[in-house]
């Protein structure tokens, strides 16, 4: 029997988005400075206050923060309103205007052709019903507009570094039991059929994944366990970046024809 994938953590940890001793701080130090700059690379100088933006499964606000460094247009959605909550909070001590929306990524409460740019990070391997989601998108993204995701490969590297060592394996275990489940992990074969079916026009996909080989990755998972570093310096020390291989992660855009 497959487990299912427990998005309740969502909930259950949505005052820990910023927290550095909590594993979703990996997000923010080891994952985000990557995505930041493949965001900006991705729209190729079009970036001005005046961009639209919409960040799916936005989660404390940690992609849609950055959106609003440059847009004055930034809207968020979450299927957990705790998260929301935090989101909301972090954005107004900073000082930014951040629409957050409690919704679902297979119905996405916009009408048609209103983003210029959408994200969509660590979230389609935990969605419903990826077909749809993909869908919606395409839907509420602008002619000529941007989408820019990241998801888990399908593969036996990513069972055991994202499902095993993260999760199961108690040595080394330390974030939650079925935060990921891998039969929701998804192939690039599989998500570029998806794209197409839309009449998305795929113009990159590239693998992703942790600077530190495996060895050094499990030292520092040890060193974490031990409290000799927290999850934010741990995220800093293993940031991810681009690579070649695809087999744990991989980071992408396409754009909707004109």
């Amino acid at each position: 029997m497959k487990p299912e994938i427990n998005n309740d953590i969502y909930n259950q940890l949505a005052n820990d988005w910023w927290d550095p001793s909590s594993f979703l701080n990996i997000l923010e130090t080891g994952l985000q400075p990557l995505r930041e700059n493949y965001i900006r690379e991705s729209l190729k100088g079009a970036i001005s206050p005046e961009v639209k933006c919409l960040d799916i499964g936005c989660g404390g606000g940690i992609i849609t923060e950055d959106l609003a460094k440059f847009s004055d247009h930034v809207n968020g959605i979450d299927l957990s309103q705790a998260s929301l909550n935090t989101a909301k909070q972090h954005a107004q001590e900073a000082g930014l205007s951040i629409n957050y929306q409690h919704a679902a990524a297979e119905s996405l409460p916009f009408k048609d052709n209103t983003f210029d740019l959408v994200t969509c990070c660590d979230v389609l391997e935990h969605v419903d019903d990826l077909g749809l989601v993909i869908t919606e998108i395409n839907r509420v993204l602008k002619p000529g507009g941007t989408f820019v995701f990241d998801t888990i490969n399908r593969t036996l590297m990513s069972y055991l570094s994202v499902i095993w060592v993260a999760q199961d394996f108690p040595p080394t275990r330390f974030a939650p039991k079925n935060a990921h489940v891998w039969h929701k992990f998804i192939t690039p074969k599989e998500l570029q059929t998806l794209l197409l079916d839309s009449q998305l026009d795929i113009k990159e996909i590239q693998g992703m994944g942790p600077s530190k080989n495996p060895l050094m990755m499990l030292w520092y998972i040890f060193r974490l366990k031990q409290k000799k570093i927290d999850f934010a310096e741990f995220g800093d020390i293993t940031q991810f970046r681009l690579m070649q291989s695809m087999a744990i992660s991989y980071i992408g855009h396409c754009t909707k024809p004109r």
